[in-house]
């Protein structure tokens, strides 16, 4: 018998009847890339990404984020009821042909996210790809293991997930992650986010 123990918890939301407002976020993204065109710097190879100071503001993107998020961890049957659920970042993030991230992690909070806005419709416009904290020490043990076994516990050296329009995926903000390069012609819109937990 084999014991999987210490797992990485990483929590997908899917928003419901999301095409009612993608239309306008996608506005809203292209409208604040006009106001500040240079951008910023940070993981991006190419694209265009925010300065991170969206949770401040008072808008559709902000107000949907935050009821999917405050709805789930309050509603889901999978958490205690002791702790609180801050922002300390929110950006936004337009990839388009080419554009990618590097390999990078989220200091300094304890949860991060991504919430994809648009994605191109045919072809692949970029997966989210994750590394195992355990890719170093368990190198060796990573190769022994038939495919089988690897599947039914999720024990991978890198995991990706397909992005989709209106899903929100969060993860621990230690895990290490890329996004691929988006190889159609059409842009891959998202936004970021990153989280801290606070105890009542």
């Amino acid at each position: 018998m084999i014991h999987s123990v210490f797992p990485n918890l990483i929590h997908s939301i899917e928003i419901e009847n999301f095409k009612k407002i993608q239309g306008e976020l996608i506005d809203f993204v292209y409208n604040e890339e006009s106001e500040n065109p240079i951008g910023q710097l940070f993981s991006n190879r190419g694209g265009w990404q925010s300065n991170p100071f969206y949770d401040k503001n008072d808008n559709l993107l902000v107000s949907t984020l935050t009821k999917e998020i405050e709805s789930y961890f309050s509603d889901s049957n999978i958490f205690k009821q002791n702790f609180k659920i801050s922002y300390t970042g929110l950006w936004l993030n337009i990839n388009k042909s080419g554009d990618y991230n590097v390999w990078h992690c989220h200091p300094n909070c304890d949860l991060s996210g991504v919430f994809w806005i648009e994605v191109p419709s045919e072809g692949d416009g970029g997966n989210i790809n994750f590394v195992s904290p355990n890719q170093f020490v368990e190198h060796k043990s990573f190769k022994i293991y038939n495919s089988k076994v690897m599947e039914h516990l999720n024990y991978f050296e890198e995991y990706y997930f397909v992005p989709s329009p209106g899903k929100i995926l969060i993860f621990p903000s230690h895990l290490s992650h890329e996004v691929l390069p988006n190889q159609t012609r059409n842009d891959r819109i998202s936004a970021s986010f990153n989280l801290n937990i606070s105890m009542t």
